[in-house]
């Protein structure tokens, strides 16, 4: 389904900033 597609997605974009934080 679409909609779990894009709920991944933004728990990825979140998962990425966590990772690679700006200083």
């Amino acid at each position: 389904e679409e909609d779990d597609v894009e709920q991944v997605e933004k728990i990825t974009s979140l998962f990425r900033r966590l990772g690679h934080p700006s200083k």
